[in-house]
């Protein structure tokens, strides 16, 4: 058992970057991890493939190249991952041909395994080929990931403690993610899953800064519960979004990139798999996700890559015919409060945005988050809350917006009520 000192963690904290860039084969690929931005990646890891000609099956090296191109394909997909397990392929040789078919097949930042130093090391040395880098190019911007899994309860295990330090060494990116499952691994209750996921994730972020301050990491977590008759993971689940929820703002705490799911226990492509999916990503969303995993094709708890369930995230996270339509309002699920003060700001960006389209350009106006919620807090007094996202006050007036006030009171009972209906809905304000 090893102890870290608070205060270590503490300053090693300090040197971790709260924003950074992963870069792709060209600029256009390059995704920015933390802030307000959010990044797609599809499903990771399963033994396992199917789809509806041939059913389930061991996944090869065709399968794990097939969904290499649908991510490339899809603009929602941000970053490439490590899919599904070419079984067709030896285990010596199996890391080369992977990387080398994200290499070769797209131009989006991936993933490397892991799985032992000289693994890591020949998929770095794949890389530099690749991209045209020097050693000391490689070292100095981000181009690849890895995922690092603790063996709950608080242990992390010699080939994830050597890969958070080959990464770190490179300057690539670690995301280091606690598999906590409340009932298992992990307290019941869900504060006490989230300490340990906080505990767990802290030690290899420590890890990672004492070997490189300044290495690029992702606060992960994979906190759900687990079904009480089964005892198998359970995903979808209002704990699994309470989770969420927490973990955001754990790692809001830290100022650090957070990287959530949006996962499902089904067997099949079928409603339920959809509903918890759709629940597992509304959490993540919500919570302020930075890296969603498992976006697109995630099945039977992450033993199955599923062609049909790729397509129908897809469409749930972009329509694949319609690349450029936009939204504004409830619709979007932004982690932000649901008002006509929100839609009055986002309007402005969606315009700009879609005539950058139209005009042949790249979008890039962002909404910031600001809403406003008239808080009554009793008769005659109102607390005027302006806020974005992350809780920043956002104040339209001079004035000290966390105190209650009767001006505020008239705002919300005379003014707020002509704007929304004579300007704002008529597209004057």
């Amino acid at each position: 058992m090893v102890h870290i000192d608070p205060a270590i963690v503490a300053q090693v904290l300090e040197s971790a970057p709260s924003e950074f860039v992963i870069h792709g084969a060209v600029e256009e690929k390059n995704v920015i991890l933390g802030g307000d931005n959010i990044a797609f990646v599809s499903v990771g890891g399963p033994p396992y493939i199917s789809d509806l000609d041939r059913g389930k099956r061991n996944g090869t090296l065709e399968d794990t190249r097939n969904i290499i191109k649908l991510s490339q394909h899809f603009d929602v997909i941000h970053l490439q991952s490590p899919n599904v397990e070419p079984q067709d392929i030896a285990l010596n040789i199996r890391h080369l041909h992977t990387i080398e078919s994200q290499l070769s097949l797209s131009q989006k930042p991936f993933f490397i395994f892991s799985r032992g130093s000289p693994q890591v090391q020949d998929g770095f040395a794949m890389t530099r080929i690749a991209r045209g880098l020097s050693e000391s190019e490689f070292e100095q911007k981000a181009w690849c990931y890895t995922v690092i899994n603790t063996n709950s309860p608080r242990q992390l295990d010699i080939p994830m403690c050597q890969g958070i330090i080959d990464f770190a060494r490179a300057g690539q990116v670690s995301v280091i993610t606690p598999f906590t499952l409340a009932g298992a691994m992990a307290p019941i209750t869900m504060p006490g899953a989230l300490v340990l996921q906080h505990a767990e994730a802290l030690a290899g972020i420590t890890l990672a800064q004492t070997v490189r301050p300044g290495a690029p990491v992702v606060y992960g977590s994979f906190t759900s519960n687990v079904d009480m008759k089964s005892g198998s993971p359970a995903f979808g689940t209002p704990e699994f979004v309470q989770a969420a929820f927490g973990a955001g703002q754990l790692a809001r705490h830290i100022n650090l990139p957070w990287r959530g799911s949006a996962a499902t226990a089904s067997n099949a492509p079928d409603e339920q798999s959809v509903y918890e999916t759709m629940m597992s990503a509304w959490g993540s969303i919500l919570g302020g996700v930075n890296m969603m995993i498992h976006a697109a094709g995630w099945l039977e708890g992450g033993l199955t890559a599923s062609m049909e369930k790729f397509i129908l995230d897809i469409e749930s996270l972009q329509n694949p015919d319609y690349p450029n339509v936009f939204g504004l309002g409830d619709v979007t699920l932004l982690p932000t409060a649901k008002t006509g003060a929100a839609v009055r700001k986002q309007a402005p960006v969606v315009l700009e945005n879609v005539v950058a389209v139209l005009e042949g350009r790249k979008p890039t106006k962002k909404y910031n988050g600001y809403t406003s919620c008239p808080l009554v807090t009793r008769y005659g007094r109102v607390i005027m809350a302006e806020f974005g996202y992350d809780d920043e006050l956002m104040s339209s007036f001079p004035l000290d917006s966390t105190k209650e006030r009767w001006s505020m009171w008239l705002i919300k009972l005379f003014v707020l009520p002509v704007l929304y209906w004579k300007f704002m809905l008529r597209g004057k304000a």
